[in-house]
């Protein structure tokens, strides 16, 4: 299927399929956090831009060529159970950035590069950091409308009991009212006889 500008409006990673760098300056990581229709939909656009057969991206990302017809199927259709593996789906997206096209080799992280581990660890003691004050932030918001609702039912304790002491002395009063009335037939507080 030739390439065509129009499927660049619908994916909000419309800059990642005519990027002649990704790969490089990304790892595609944030493709994969869109629901699988999305990134299937991106997967048939990258691969039309890209001119790559389905046998050609089947053997690059690893996985059999009724993977590939599949995903570009599930890109189509508004299944939410597509016929194919996440994981399968994850090597596809890879070959497209040029992980396994040869065109963008994955850099090799370990003792020659300590660097970008330190880099990584860095970022890692960021996120947990930023998970925490999220969670204390969760917590938070949790515990002050735990103690509005504590407010909200206490409130409306007493104000039932307002209205059952209320309601209890204007029974009484028309219980009294009745015996007073059935013992003393000239006094009549609801009928004069």
């Amino acid at each position: 299927m030739p390439f065509s500008r129009e499927g660049l409006k619908k994916n909000p990673y419309n800059k990642c399929i005519i990027c002649e760098r990704l790969g490089e300056d990304c790892d595609g990581a944030n493709l994969l956090v869109q629901d699988i229709q999305k990134i299937c939909e991106w997967v048939v656009i990258r691969q039309d831009y890209l001119r790559i057969t389905n046998e050609d991206l089947a053997e690059a990302a690893g996985v059999a060529v009724i993977t590939v017809a599949r995903i570009r199927a599930a890109a189509k259709s508004k299944k939410q159970d597509p016929d194919f593996r996440f994981s399968n789906l994850q090597m596809v997206v890879r070959a497209l950035i040029g992980e396994n096209l040869g065109t963008h080799p994955c850099p090799v992280i370990g003792k020659e590069d300590p660097v970008l581990v330190q880099e990584l660890k860095e970022q890692c003691r960021n996120l947990s950091a930023a998970l925490e004050r999220k969670d204390r932030e969760r917590e938070e918001a949790i515990a002050k409308v735990e103690r509005e609702a504590d407010k909200k039912v206490k409130y409306l304790l007493r104000a039932l009991k307002v209205v059952s002491i209320v309601a209890a002395s204007v029974i009484l009063l028309m219980i009294a009212a009745l015996v007073i009335d059935l013992m003393k037939h000239d006094v009549g507080f609801f009928w004069r006889g």
